[in-house]
């Protein structure tokens, strides 16, 4: 019975300390991610990375391919050391192929990593500025392990992309006019 009551007591408490404190709003990161102008450019940008490596996959195998045909074409002609030559080259070729697209990849990923890096960090400064600012309390991801459900009325994802918007049309703005300062200067 005391168990009871105490957990009655405290539940009472906390419900009453949780109404008088600070709002506890959510987000949905990923709606960020999607949606926000500055992920949007990085992404296309990324994109036209990848389908560079992809296009320079595409060319080499088609590369590997047409060396291989030929070889084949001369097969009946060329003499067995010819051959073991050629065919040794091929090989070479793949080798180092398959290494160059190895460093390729792995020069994309790390770049990816880095960039995704340096855009949650700056998102998230921002998304801080915000949740002082509007003096919400907590600001829970809607995604995070742990959250099963979260109202509609919680929800403030709209507020934040404008407010990441608005940092990254700031920035470039004051990117272009740094820009045309520089061009202003050069041609004076």
């Amino acid at each position: 019975m005391k168990r009871i009551l105490t957990g009655i007591v405290a539940a009472s408490a906390l419900s009453i300390s949780l109404a008088s404190a600070k709002d506890l709003v959510c987000f949905d990161s990923m709606r960020v991610l999607q949606e926000a102008k500055e992920n949007q450019k990085i992404a296309g940008e990324l994109n036209g990375k990848i389908e560079e490596l992809q296009s320079f996959v595409k060319e080499s195998q088609q590369k590997l391919v047409e060396m291989q045909s030929e070889l084949d074409k001369k097969t009946s002609i060329l003499s067995k050391e010819a051959l073991q030559e050629k065919t040794e080259a091929i090989v070479q070729k793949k080798k180092d192929l398959e290494r160059t697209i190895g460093d390729k990849k792995e020069k994309l990923e790390k770049i990816i990593q880095q960039k995704q890096v340096a855009l949650r960090s700056k998102q998230i400064g921002i998304i801080n500025e915000v949740c002082k600012k509007e003096d919400w309390g907590v600001l829970v991801d809607k995604n995070a392990p742990g959250v099963v459900f979260a109202a509609d009325a919680l929800d403030r994802t709209d507020i934040l992309i404008k407010a990441i918007d608005n940092a990254y049309d700031a920035e470039k703005s004051k990117n272009a006019v740094k820009s045309t300062k520089i061009t202003e200067t050069k041609n004076a």
